[in-house]
């Protein structure tokens, strides 16, 4: 059998292990035969044999490993992508697309998000597959401005819908007004709700403009014929499109149910004009409905005005977040200043920032002092004073002074950049609900279809001499008025704006599997470091052991020896000892053979000594001797304190007592978590008797510690073994895996690119009170995507059987096609409306 090789992009692997923890979980892979994983170039080679896993089978096993595939993504802007029928067999068939990661689209927004492997598909490629499957992709914007690139999408949205829309109510007035004299007196008409409510604009009609009613009849219908033709092809043409569109691939959506209802109305008309007699002959009516063809049309681009309006009101978070990024750098480059595009800013690039412009990316002040305003981003200070060596952040406003900064990152890879991509994506992210409620929709037209037969059949088996007319109306205005678009925005725009607005609240969440994943939650699993603390661990003691003469050794010298050691390593501890030594200037020699063992300590060859700054857990396991050392150890675990003890040539020459305080508010939020029902745990890899000191002044009850950063993973594991859905809230790339296997991972803090890919929710501030807004906004968007679907299902089973003519019999009223246009326009707003309640949500401090 033929082998096929395919390359894949690995980010976040950080050294060789990471290499080999992706090659193992690729080659379980069914169907893989080998792999190679290579750290430096950061790709893997999969050999499998041909047919066999998909680019989106291997993206998935990489990213269970707690990495990421650099996988390309490109979003397509289509034209007439509006329901969620459409959307299931679009992203359907791309998703079976070679080289292609994901489909995902939003009817809301009428996009198209495919994540794909370069070298395997292209988009030329991509954009066959969507012509193949029956859509077109609508005119690009070319606008290197995100912003104003999506307020003009916006703009030519409402101009087109806007147009047609006044053409088509014209034509509805203008029907509606000359169909006066058409009034026949028919059972059908009679009933009729419209008929009966312009009855008085009928009378004074007679006797304003007699010569209305002196007209001949024939002349009226084809004036009539003429401006519903106008309208079919000018306001409806889209209708029809999509509705040919449907056919071809053997589908119905809204717009075949809109399609069929005028249509059926429109060719019974025209007959009626061509041959007027063949209709009575036949027992029916020679009525015209063009009033009504019109009134459909115009009624349906009211909503889609209405809804594409709120849609752009959904959207405003992430244009406020996009917003604050500028386009434009003042880039020094050799000795000569130049202005460029934000996005052809490179790592290493100095960039001049003037006061009163906005950061244009991530970096180090180099030169300067100034005051940066981040009032704009949830949880941060209104100012906050930077000089050499600061690190600032893309969006912040510089204040008072020329800042020169060295550019960490480019304009796509910031921090807020990530925070915007990953709100946007979320619009895409569907839960088990909302792809339940796609498959509905995708069916639901073929049903209303059949209940509009029956509905047919039933007036038919009357035997009434209008039951045939009667029969018609019922039929067009069922198909008419059970549009299923409420049903299919109901989950769609809860997301999206309960997403943005948690984004404005501090929140970042990945979208609706999140949020309905949320719901289920019914532990949380905090990790200590950098989420319960501080995160910034300081020196405050530094403790010499006895030498074998007596002395007791320098503490200047168990630092010096300490930092060398610690250099190498990027732990929060290390960074503490390393800043204490140079704070007392202390000169730090260089290490040799440095080694980092992962929840145990460091260690290295500092001049002719093999030096180790390790936990006191690794030195009992040991079993190394720190003699009176233990009365200094327990005495600082009391108070809360880390110990990191100092071994040379294995013997212990002294301790290290670090403190990192928990965070203020952090008892606090752990009492309204407590309140909501969460069951709080703390995983720690410190002693357990620090974690617990720790636990206890925060109201965690449960604490697991002593875990090695490798075996967290495992812990949740269990947890989830245990029959417990687990959120763990964490920070750091040790902490990614855990992130990765919990049902919900949040990463608080700033955190690191990986543990921000690894997690479901990103709350960018450091203040714990981010996980309580996490989790009420996702509540409340969870409650209004029910209630929203309630009002769907509720409409549907409501207006269809007034739309088949139930009350006829006993009333003599028919909801007739033009007010059940009206109404069906009317549904999808209600469900919009109530999702932009989201957008002024505010978390309570009390539960």
């Amino acid at each position: 059998m033929a082998e096929r090789r395919i390359v894949l992009p690995i980010n976040g692997m950080e050294c060789g292990a990471c290499a080999t923890t992706v090659q193992r979980r690729l080659a379980r892979t069914e169907g893989v035969r080998r792999v190679h994983v290579n750290f430096t170039t950061g790709e893997a080679t999969v050999l499998s044999v041909d047919g066999g896993p998909q680019a989106a089978d291997l993206v998935k096993a990489v990213r269970e490993a707690g990495y990421d595939s650099g996988g390309a993504r490109v979003t397509f802007d289509l034209a007439g992508l509006h329901h969620a029928s459409s959307i299931a067999r679009l992203e359907r068939a791309l998703g079976e697309a070679r080289g292609v990661v994901s489909a995902r689209a939003n009817q809301s927004t009428e996009l198209l998000e495919v994540e794909y492997v370069p070298g395997l598909v292209t988009t030329r490629e991509l954009e066959q597959h969507i012509a193949a499957v029956g859509f077109s992709i609508a005119e690009p914007i070319e606008e290197r401005d995100p912003v104003e690139r999506e307020l003009l999408r916006q703009a030519r949205a409402m101009q087109g819908l806007a147009w047609k829309f006044a053409l088509a109510l014209a034509a509805m007035l203008i029907a509606v007004v000359a169909s006066m004299p058409l009034a026949g007196e028919s059972t059908a008409k009679g009933g009729d709700v419209v008929v009966r409510l312009l009855t008085p604009l009928d009378a004074g009609l007679r006797g304003a403009w007699p010569q209305l009613y002196q007209l001949d009849r024939l002349w009226i219908q084809l004036g009539l014929l003429a401006v519903t033709l106008l309208v079919m092809f000018q306001s409806g043409g889209w209708l029809y499109a999509a509705a040919r569109r449907n056919f071809r691939f053997h589908t119905a959506d809204v717009n075949t149910l809109i399609a069929v209802g005028t249509g059926v109305l429109f060719l019974y008309s025209v007959v009626a004009v061509a041959v007027p007699a063949i209709w009575p002959a036949a027992g029916f009516p020679s009525d015209v409905y063009f009033d009504s063809v019109n009134g459909i049309i115009a009624f349906v681009l009211l909503g889609r005005l209405v809804e594409t309006r709120a849609n752009g009101r959904a959207v405003h978070p992430v244009l406020g977040l996009k917003a604050l990024e500028p386009t434009v750098a003042t880039v020094r480059r050799g000795s000569e200043s130049q202005e460029v595009a934000a996005y052809q800013v490179r790592v290493g690039d100095h960039v001049i920032v003037s006061p009163g412009e906005s950061i244009p990316v991530d970096g180090t002040v180099v030169a300067g002092d100034s005051d940066i305003d981040r009032s704009m981003f949830p949880d941060g200070p209104e100012s906050v004073a930077v000089g050499p060596g600061s690190r600032v952040i893309a969006g912040a406003i510089n204040l008072t002074a020329l800042l020169e900064i060295r550019a960490h990152t480019t304009s796509r890879k910031t921090a807020l950049w990530q925070t915007v991509r990953i709100v946007e994506e979320a619009q895409f992210r569907k839960g088990v609900v909302q792809k339940r409620v796609d498959r509905l929709v995708g069916v639901l037209a073929p049903i209303v279809i059949a209940v509009a037969l029956a509905a047919v059949v039933l007036w038919m088996l009357l035997d009434q001499s209008s039951s045939a007319i009667l029969a018609m109306l019922a039929f067009v205005t069922v198909v008419v008025v059970a549009a299923p678009s409420a049903v299919s925005l109901s989950g769609p725009a809860a997301v999206r704006v309960g997403t943005g607005r948690a984004a404005e609240l501090g929140a970042v969440i990945r979208g609706g599997d999140v949020i309905e994943t949320m719901q289920r939650v019914d532990t949380l699993i905090f990790g200590k470091t950098g989420t319960i603390t501080e995160g910034t661990p300081t020196v405050t003691h530094v403790v010499g052991a006895k030498r074998a003469d007596g002395t007791t050794v320098n503490p200047a010298e168990i630092l010096q020896v300490a930092a060398a050691v610690e250099a190498r390593s990027g732990h929060p501890l290390a960074t503490a000892i390393l800043a204490s030594a140079k704070e007392k200037s202390i000169d730090v020699p260089g290490v040799e053979r440095f080694v980092e063992m992962p929840g145990r300590g460091v260690r290295g060859i500092v001049g002719r000594f093999l030096v180790e700054a390790i936990s006191v857990r690794h030195a009992r396991e040991r079993s190394l001797q720190l003699g009176r050392l233990t009365k200094d150890i327990d005495r600082h675990v009391l108070q809360s304190r880390t110990p990191v003890v100092v071994v040379v040539n294995d013997v212990v020459r002294g301790l290290i007592i670090l403190s990192d305080p928990t965070k203020a508010n952090a008892k606090e939020a752990m009492a309204q978590l407590g309140q909501m029902g969460y069951t709080l745990f703390m995983l720690s890899g410190d002693s357990k008797a620090t974690a617990q000191l720790v636990a206890k002044e925060t109201g965690i009850d449960r604490v697991v510690a002593e875990v090695e950063p490798g075996n967290k993973a495992d812990e949740i594991k269990r947890f989830q073994e245990d029959g417990r859905v687990v959120a763990v809230i964490a920070d750091g790339i040790e902490d990614a895996q855990a992130l990765a296997q919990a049902d919900v991972g949040i990463a608080i803090g700033a955190g690191s690119e990986i543990a921000m890919q690894a997690s479901d929710v990103t709350l960018p501030g450091s203040d714990l009170q981010g996980v309580v807004t996490a989790v009420q906004i996702a509540r409340q968007t969870a409650r209004t995507i029910r209630t929203n679907l309630m009002f769907a299902i509720l409409y549907h089973l409501l207006v269809i059987p007034l739309a088949a003519g139930v009350l006829y019999p006993v009333t003599g009223l028919l909801l007739t096609p033009m007010i059940a246009a009206a109404v069906a326009a009317v549904a999808p707003w209600i469900v919009v409306a109530n999702a932009l309640r989201l957008g002024s949500f505010n978390p309570t401090t009390t539960t």
